[in-house]
């Protein structure tokens, strides 16, 4: 039929491209596949897990790398055996594109629960693309630049109910833009920070969360508000406010089937730093589009995604969203939402903790193809 003509050159150049990619991966990718670690929890004591992960990945932004992830988990003492575990992640990455990234992120809990401690913890070296902000950027070149980073936030929240938290939150980050194109559209830009920028801001988080794991979750929903206010007078270069809303919500079907929805959006004002900007594109949120493909002050994206098992440790996504940038909150048209959608395979790595190691293909409103070697879900 003609009208599946376009779906079928969709899929087809998808797979073209997502093979072409595969064979070209190097002999030491190759290698580190066979070797992923699914080495499983390992337990320390009676109440300390260690769940290590190392394995190589690929997204378009990166090309191949290597990663290592260990997740400690300190379940609570047999008091209060209902409280949720506290955990300490750590992770490493390294491409072929000579970025690296490295990061802590604990979260503790004390005086039985009532008092939850989050922190962050993040430093890198991330050569990334920029093509402009707004969204009028579609067709615009892309400019490589390199920035190295240095990122701290932490929140202490208080127990209002069962999952519910609020309370203070710090934001802390150092940029020096290490390269960027003489004369380019980033040095011209004459936005802040496109060479470089120091923030510093403080503000509130609440957070809910009901997930039966997190990790790949059944059911439940998981809920943060974040909002920073930066100013000089804290150390801030630049005076601006932040607000981030992330949402998921994730319904099981039965079985290990799960209909997952996340939206995400950010809400800024003052003078926001290009680091800081709302954005849509990545291997979390608008699969198929590169990192930060379109960034300006606000932005709301959604998706949806289908997970389901397909055989022994196998399973299965489709998944499809859709976002928009804007300068001003009544800029948003429908005419400029940008779309992207495709599907991957799950792989299981550990199955206590259920990590999985994911591989996606998505796609652009454009049909451009992109794929991702991963590990843990996208939300």
């Amino acid at each position: 039929m003609p009208s599946e003509q376009p779906f079928r050159a969709f899929w087809a150049h998808s797979l073209q491209a997502a093979v072409g990619q595969l064979s070209s991966c190097p002999g030491w990718f190759l290698l580190a596949l066979f070797l992923a670690v699914p080495s499983g929890a390992l337990q320390a004591s009676d109440r300390v897990t260690l769940i290590p992960v190392g394995a190589p990945f690929y997204t378009p932004d990166t090309s191949f790398g290597l990663g290592a992830y260990v997740v400690t988990v300190v379940e609570p003492k047999k008091c209060c055996p209902h409280r949720v575990p506290d955990e300490y992640s750590g992770y490493a990455a390294v491409t072929m594109r000579r970025q690296f990234i490295g990061g802590f992120t604990p979260t503790v809990y004390f005086n039985d629960g009532l008092l939850k401690l989050k922190g962050k913890l993040e430093g890198g070296r991330y050569p990334t693309y920029f093509w402009g902000a707004g969204q009028d950027t579609r067709g615009a070149p892309r400019e490589l630049y390199t920035p190295l980073e240095l990122l701290a936030e932490t929140e202490l929240l208080f127990e209002l109910a069962k999952g519910l938290y609020l309370g203070p939150a710090l934001h802390a980050r150092f940029v020096r833009m290490q390269h960027s194109k003489p004369g380019g559209a980033l040095q011209t830009s004459g936005l802040p920070g496109a060479d470089g920028t120091i923030e510093v801001g403080a503000g509130a988080q609440v957070s809910y969360d009901s997930r039966d794991s997190i990790f790949y979750p059944l059911r439940g929903s998981y809920l943060e508000g974040t909002f920073h206010l930066n100013e000089p007078r804290l150390g801030s270069e630049h005076r601006f406010q932040r607000l981030k809303l992330d949402l998921a919500h994730f319904f099981g079907l039965g079985g290990q089937h799960v209909l997952a929805v996340q939206a995400l959006a950010f809400v800024c004002g003052g003078d926001i730093t290009l680091q800081s900007m709302g954005f849509i594109g990545g291997n979390r949120m608008m699969r198929g589009m590169y990192q930060y493909r379109f960034v300006d002050r606000n932005s709301v994206a959604a998706q949806v995604e289908y997970r389901f098992p397909i055989y022994w440790r196998f399973g299965g996504v489709l998944f499809g969203g859709a976002g928009e940038v804007a300068h001003d909150l009544n800029d948003y048209r429908l005419q400029k939402i940008q779309y992207a959608g495709g599907g991957g395979l799950r792989f299981l790595l550990d199955p206590a903790k259920k990590v999985n190691l994911r591989i996606d293909c998505g796609a652009d409103q454009e049909g451009t193809p992109n794929f991702y070697i991963l590990v843990k879900e996208a939300f």
